[in-house]
């Protein structure tokens, strides 16, 4: 075990610290004389191995059984799991690392520098990835949101290769309904947070059920394209939730008739359970 000197004008310091290799971790403690240190190597335990730090990347693999994910998905820690990210909501755009390689119940995930995602098939080099606000494994892409979260995660390298850098992310769009991309409502629907659904009033009757299991600040907004819906039997379902107005408060549907304003923006509490019309 090496020892750091002691120096009254440049304080504790380590001029010959040990040098290890991948996989193993350095220990640093305080000891008689100065700090103390030593290298020692193991495997993790409890789902998780030690961190793993190269020239091109930091990167740790974990055990989690039954994981959904294969080379190149993105995740974010849900509680105290790994799951897949999305650009969705904040909360679930909040990535951590992009999964290089998946062995049964183990995957390596890299946090940041360089990852091997062999054929990946995200563009040429230099181009911006992003988190995808769609479904699946694969949820990253090389061009820009224009609604939810925008949240970049790194640049391809080459055709096998990626960087992995993630940023903070950011809200596009804003609140405008000029500046928000919007889902047409056809008829009957069950809506998904973090969209935007524009009903044409003229000629849409149905009912909108909104998600059966939200997540805190999830939002959906509606707002009406043509027509008006005065005569409306259109109804939004709370699908086990409750809607709360200063017109309809605690309901588990809401009417869209004269209670619609033109606009609405449904904001999910998950200490209250119910969607708040902010």
């Amino acid at each position: 075990m090496g020892k750091a000197r002691n120096n009254a004008a440049f304080g504790n310091y380590a001029p010959n610290p040990p040098i290890g290799s991948v996989g193993e971790a350095l220990v640093v403690s305080s000891g008689g004389n100065g700090l103390e240190y030593s290298v020692v190597s193991g495997s993790g335990g409890g789902g998780s191995g030690l961190f793993a730090s190269s020239s091109n990347a930091v990167s740790e693999t974990i055990t989690q059984a039954s994981h959904p994910f294969t080379s190149g998905s993105a995740i974010y820690l849900s509680g105290s799991a790994y799951a897949l990210s999305y650009a969705n909501t904040a909360s679930t755009a909040e990535v951590i690392g992009i999964v290089e390689s998946v062995s049964g119940n183990d995957f390596t995930v890299v946090y940041e520098g360089k990852a091997t995602i062999t054929s990946h098939g995200l563009g040429n080099g230099g181009d911006a990835l992003y988190l995808d606000s769609g479904s699946g494994a694969n949820n990253i892409l090389n061009t820009e949101p224009i609604s939810g979260i925008s949240k970049p995660v790194g640049y391809v390298v080459d055709s096998n290769t990626i960087l992995v850098k993630i940023f903070r992310g950011a809200e596009v769009g804003g609140t405008s309904i000029l500046t928000k991309q919007w889902d047409v409502i056809a008829g009957n629907l069950t809506l998904t947070a973090g969209r935007n659904y524009l009903i044409n009033a003229s000629s849409v009757t149905g009912s909108f059920t909104f998600p059966a299991s939200p997540n805190n600040n999830d939002n959906i907004s509606l707002a009406i394209g043509a027509g008006d819906l005065s005569a409306s039997s259109s109804v939004l379902l709370g699908n086990g939730k409750n809607f709360r107005d200063s017109i309809q408060t605690d309901s588990g549907s809401f009417e869209l008739n004269t209670n619609f304003p033109g606009s609405l923006n449904w904001v999910y509490n998950s200490s209250l359970n119910i969607w708040i019309l902010t």
